[in-house]
């Protein structure tokens, strides 16, 4: 459905479910946390936090090693890998510890895992998980945590599972180790402002990370999770990569082909950022089950229920209810009202200024 507004050809043709989302949800929408907790004391956000010595203090760095930072491609922003691999560089070598949560251990269970909110399009994905109980870890950076904090919290209260992803989203191994503190430091402490706990996992930007990396995750008391199934959505945000979101279903059709051969379960990553992962979330799930995938959190197929530092606080079992004849239709719908009220924005505001307001639309 359109709606036809004369005098003005750019807003002819603008879809009802847009000004739905910039008129009426600003008004009706319930926000459960104010950004006005961050005013103070939180680095600029999408920065590499200043190093304080008062919060390197807080930690035990003495068993990190002091090798180099890796240097960076001016070009193309990555890593430049070494000549050999003398560090566990997962990146370049593929090279694990036994500290890095991989897999789920039993077959047939399926980690779900989304990085890089809270964003835009998070709304629509919780919709649909919430709708059919299905319990996702979301792995956060604190600068999104700073300008959506009411998501994360429903994420928590709804019994996914909140771990950190840094505040910035840097390459860490191209960091100094002052600097990777600084980032897990406040990446934590944003999503205990909002939660009121501090996670115990985090993962690692890009997956890049090496044992200087984990030395110090591990002296700040976090447990990596990574991933062994990657959908590669991250490659949707380039334009040159021509990402089709049929390729994430296509993905999970393979992936689950291998299941009469695996000896173990799988973790997978995909984006909350982006809306392909939300508008593609309901047919990988359905891919899933019919598959006869048990879906789980990565952290309770890895038989930890006490995500959080407070240990008071247990997650919820997974108890996915039957997915059959579930479609796209209110994920993809969120995801492109989003998408639709992010690009028609500026030429909306105006409009709706002179037209309506929250005080009208409420009597």
């Amino acid at each position: 459905m359109a709606i036809g507004i004369p005098g003005n050809p750019l807003l002819r043709s603008i879809p009802f479910i847009v000004l739905y989302v910039t008129i009426f949800l600003p008004c009706h929408a319930q926000k459960l946390v104010s950004t006005d907790i961050f005013a103070t004391g939180f680095p600029p956000m999408d920065k590499i936090p200043p190093t304080e010595p008062a919060v390197l203090a807080l930690y035990d760095l003495s068993k990190v090693p002091h090798f180099a930072p890796k240097l960076i491609n001016n070009v193309t922003g990555d890593g430049i890998c070494r000549t050999n691999d003398t560090t566990c560089d997962w990146t370049c070598f593929a090279c694990t510890r036994p500290t890095d949560i991989k897999t789920c251990p039993q077959k047939g269970v399926w980690g779900l895992s989304y990085d890089d909110g809270p964003g835009p399009f998070t709304q629509g994905l919780l919709d649909f998980l919430d709708t059919y109980s299905i319990k996702a870890m979301f792995f956060a950076i604190g600068s999104r945590v700073v300008e959506r904090p009411d998501l994360l919290l429903r994420e928590f209260q709804t019994g996914h599972v909140v771990a950190s992803h840094t505040w910035s989203h840097p390459l860490l191994t191209s960091l100094t180790t002052e600097q990777i503190v600084m980032e897990m430091h406040y990446s934590v402490l944003a999503i205990e402002k909002v939660i009121g706990t501090k996670p115990k996992y985090t993962r690692y930007p890009l997956g890049d990370t090496d044992d200087r990396v984990r030395a110090i995750f591990s002296a700040m008391n976090l447990i990596p999770v990574i991933w062994d199934r990657d959908t590669l959505d991250w490659t949707s945000n380039n334009p040159a990569s021509h990402f089709q979101p049929q390729w994430i279903p296509n993905n999970f059709t393979q992936w689950v082909a291998t299941l009469s051969n695996d000896t173990t379960g799988h973790i997978s990553l995909e984006h909350d950022l982006f809306p392909i992962s939300a508008t593609q979330a309901p047919n990988a799930i359905k891919i899933l089950q019919k598959a006869g995938y048990k879906i789980q959190t990565p952290v309770e197929c890895n038989a930890d229920m006490r995500p959080y530092v407070n240990q008071s606080i247990v997650i919820p079992h997974s108890q996915v209810k039957n997915q059959t004849g579930v479609g796209l239709g209110g994920v993809a719908a969120s995801a492109a009202a989003a998408a639709a009220a992010t690009a028609y924005g500026p030429l909306l505001r105006g409009w709706i200024i002179l037209l309506a307001s929250c005080v009208i639309l409420l009597i």
